[in-house]
């Protein structure tokens, strides 16, 4: 896959909060996702593009893995989900499908140009004030990927 590059270097995919995103796609069981649904599903829609997510004190990122509302994950911290999701979206943008094997899922993630902008926002923010995005114990892994998020902004820029 096309992510694979920031995948295999722990820049996505891998965490904790990556687990509960693989899922929720598994549980959803769907081919085609918009990146709206993801955020309202993910709990965050009335933060997102509103103002960034670092602003809000008390960010609930819960999924709710059923209909009923009666199930959810949390994310602990969503900065890994925007990074996540928007290297899905990448790859949905570059070559139409993301593909997890090892999950037996495959699907695709789309979004209009409005969302991406909102996400490039968030990367851009947590890229120029990383403390503010990210636990101060583990700043350290997020200098690490901070090449891989950069490029991973840089190129969904292009489709905004």
């Amino acid at each position: 896959m096309y992510i694979d590059k920031w995948r295999n270097n722990g820049i996505c995919g891998g965490s904790d909060d990556s687990m509960v995103l693989i899922d929720y796609f598994r549980l959803k069981n769907k081919d085609k996702y918009a990146l709206s649904e993801i955020i309202k599903d993910a709990n965050i829609e009335d933060l997102f593009g509103v103002r960034p997510m670092h602003e809000s004190s008390n960010v609930n990122c819960r999924f709710w893995m059923n209909e009923e509302h009666t199930f959810h994950a949390d994310i602990d911290i969503p900065l890994s989900l925007i990074i996540d999701l928007s290297a899905l979206l990448l790859q949905s943008l570059v070559d139409g499908t993301v593909v997890f094997e090892d999950e037996g899922l495959s699907f695709s993630v789309t979004a209009e140009k409005r969302d991406i902008g909102i996400l490039v926002a968030e990367l851009e923010g947590a890229l120029k004030e990383p403390q503010l995005y990210y636990p101060d114990f583990l700043l350290d892994e997020f200098t690490k990927m901070r090449d891989g998020i950069t490029e991973i902004c840089n190129e969904l820029k292009t489709y905004c």
